[in-house]
């Protein structure tokens, strides 16, 4: 019985997904170091109230680069897996153009409301330039999440490794030398965040040299994409507001210092969250090549084999806490450490539900997706409105816990419902 339950784990770490999870691991946790690294120095140098005006920009920027791809990527990623020894050009290119045409109407539209977002919304008149700039710099992330989902769909996780790593890199380097100089400002180090990803969209262009531009385009092509990210489409929406309504409504709420406080404790725990994406998009690739509901249990064995692994990282990092917002945002920042426990916590559960959903990406019930996100910005909204006037930032925190945990439980719920239904569907 030990002997099979051995072999049994040791296929499991030795096959072909284990080896593209290793990959994406180090690639994530590479550029979450570096990231972390970046964010230590931009933290330090601003302080809270700098840094709070920071994140609230740039919870923007990265709110707008959603609405850039609506589940485009998804789309694409679904069908250029399934075609990656095939013909799979059209699908990159069609998906290219879809996101440029989404890109240019973000940006025109995201500039005519930049005004109208720091006076009316965010009550900070400081912000207006900052988000001007965030939308004009749109294009360059949008390409950047383009070539590293292209990527990871034709299966080249070095190639997507190395379009990460290049960008964080580059980031860190001019940083550290804006620091050197003594000129990195609010704007300064906004800017470097801005123009960098567009080095690594260069990058993956050369990495990947598909010529699926020169490619042709039928019905079926867009039929395909689109049919497969109307859902993906709906959820990626709501995120897109989601993902940073927890930082915007404590921006709006509270004082940039009382912001900075928050978002200091939440980009450092958003490291574990960045590995979980890495290891969820592996998983989604590898079961986009899945087309039997056989394959499903198999599989879950797995993802619940890398949920274990999150806790693990999870309880050493609750443990060393204190050190870690001492150590590296300074004691300027010491009232994130119980902000930091919570939202670890808040990560944990978004880690393990990440590894789970992977499930429903590759057996097309891109319905999940969709459904998570509304009930997830539901309980945002509506939690941040009672919790954050009650308890200032730390409620924040605990609905983004609260959240979580929920979400998790849905997971649960909703793969138990479609294995059960698998089953009856074969049996």
């Amino acid at each position: 019985m030990a002997h099979q339950v051995f072999k049994k784990l040791h296929q499991l770490a030795t096959g072909q997904t284990a080896k593209n999870v290793y990959i994406a691991t180090f690639g994530n946790g590479l550029n979450a170091t570096l990231g972390f690294v970046s964010t230590i120095i931009v933290s330090r140098v601003l302080g809270p109230a700098g840094f709070g005006i920071f994140s609230i920009a740039f919870g923007v920027f990265m709110s707008a680069s959603k609405f850039t791809d609506l589940g485009v990527n998804y789309g694409m990623s679904r069908f250029v897996s399934k075609n990656s020894k095939a013909i799979w050009q059209p699908y990159a290119k069609y998906s290219l153009i879809v996101k440029l045409g989404l890109t240019l109407v973000v940006s025109i539209v995201g500039l005519l409301l930049s005004n109208h977002l720091a006076v009316s919304v965010f009550n900070k008149p400081e912000l207006t330039n900052l988000l001007s700039w965030s939308f004009l710099a749109l294009l360059g992330i949008m390409l950047l999440d383009f070539y590293t989902a292209l990527a990871q769909a034709l299966g080249k996780f070095v190639t997507s490794v190395s379009i990460q790593m290049v960008t964080g890199i580059i980031k860190l380097a001019v940083l550290g030398f804006l620091l050197y100089l003594s000129r990195l400002t609010t704007f300064n180090s906004y800017a470097v965040y801005l123009a960098v990803p567009l080095f690594g969209a260069v990058v993956g262009h050369f990495l990947i040299n598909g010529n699926y531009m020169k490619s042709k385009v039928d019905g079926t092509v867009s039929k395909q994409v689109l049919g497969f990210s109307a859902w993906m489409g709906v959820g990626i929406f709501i995120s897109a507001i989601a993902g940073n309504l927890d930082t915007f409504m404590v921006g709006a709420k509270l004082s940039a210092f009382d912001t900075g406080i928050y978002a200091a404790a939440n980009r450092l725990t958003s490291a574990v969250s960045l590995l979980a994406s890495g290891v969820g998009t592996v998983l989604a690739v590898r079961a986009s090549s899945f087309s039997e509901q056989k394959h499903l249990l198999p599989f879950l064995k797995k993802t619940l084999l890398l949920s274990l692994m999150f806790l693990v990282v999870g309880a050493v990092l609750w443990v060393l806490s204190t050190p870690i917002i001492i150590l590296t945002v300074g004691e300027a920042f010491v009232g994130s450490i119980l902000l930091f426990k919570v939202l670890l916590l808040s990560a944990l559960f978004s880690a393990a539900k990440s590894a789970f959903s992977a499930n429903f990406f590759g057996h097309d019930k891109p319905q999940y997706f969709a459904f998570s996100a509304i009930l997830s910005t539901v309980v945002i909204a509506f939690g941040n409105s009672f919790l954050i006037p009650l308890y200032g930032a730390l409620g924040a925190a605990y609905v983004n816990l609260i959240t979580s945990v929920l979400m998790f439980v849905f997971s649960l719920v909703f793969l138990r419902i479609f294995v059960s239904y698998g089953h009856k569907s074969t049996g």
